[in-house]
C-alpha cells in the first residue's frame, strides 16, 4: 500500500496562504482594469494616425510586484516613442532635441526630400491628442538633408498614469476593507 504523506499546515499558517491568493487574485484584477483603461487611451490617440503603432497588454504577477506593461508594436512603434517621450533623448524639459534627416540614396545617387514648411500636428503637448488633422500647407521644398528642430513629448503615458492612480488606490483599498470585513 502506498502512502503519500502530506505535509502538516496550521490552521493559521493556511489562513495566511488563502488570504495571500486572495490578494493577489484582487491585485491582478485591479491592475487589469488599470492597464485595459490606459490601453483603450493608446488606442484612442492613434486612432487617426495613418501610421499608428499596435500596442499589446501584459500583465502579471511576480513574487514581489504586480507588472502591467503596454508596448506599442509593428513597424510603427518607435513612432509612439517619438511622440509620448519626444526626441529629447531623456531631456527634462520634454522639448526635442533636434536631429539630422537626409534623403535616400536612389539608384547609387543622393536623392531629395520634398516636404512642405507649415504643419497641423494631430497631438500636442500635454497630453492632447485629436488637435489637428495632420496636415501639411505651404510650398514645397527640397533638400538633401534637413534639422528637424525636434518632436516635444506629449506625455500620454505620464499624464494617463497620473490620471488613474488615484482610481487603482481606491480599487485597492477598497479590496482591503473586504478583507477586514471577513477576517
Amino acid at each position: 500500500m502506498s502512502f503519500t504523506r502530506r505535509p502538516v499546515i496550521s490552521k493559521t499558517r493556511q489562513l495566511i496562504l488563502d488570504t495571500d491568493v486572495l490578494a493577489r487574485r484582487a491585485f491582478l484584477e485591479a491592475t487589469t482594469i488599470f492597464a485595459d483603461r490606459t490601453l483603450e487611451r493608446h488606442h484612442a490617440v492613434v486612432r487617426t494616425w495613418n501610421s499608428r503603432p499596435a500596442f499589446s497588454r501584459n500583465v502579471r504577477i511576480e513574487r514581489f510586484r504586480i507588472i502591467a506593461e503596454i508596448k506599442p508594436k509593428g513597424r510603427h512603434a518607435k513612432k509612439w516613442f517619438w511622440v509620448d517621450q519626444g526626441t529629447g533623448g531623456g531631456r527634462a524639459d520634454g522639448k526635442g532635441s533636434p536631429y539630422i534627416i537626409r534623403a535616400k540614396r536612389v539608384g547609387g545617387k543622393p536623392g531629395l526630400l520634398r516636404f512642405r514648411i507649415g504643419h497641423n500636428p494631430r497631438t500636442l503637448p500635454i497630453a492632447k491628442f485629436n488637435q489637428g488633422d495632420g496636415s501639411s500647407s505651404g510650398p514645397f521644398r527640397s533638400a538633401r538633408e534637413v534639422i528637424h528642430p525636434g518632436i516635444k513629448a506629449r506625455q500620454f503615458t505620464k499624464t494617463w498614469t497620473d490620471e488613474l492612480a488615484p482610481e487603482y488606490r481606491a480599487i485597492i483599498e477598497r479590496m482591503f476593507r473586504q478583507f477586514q470585513r471577513r477576517g
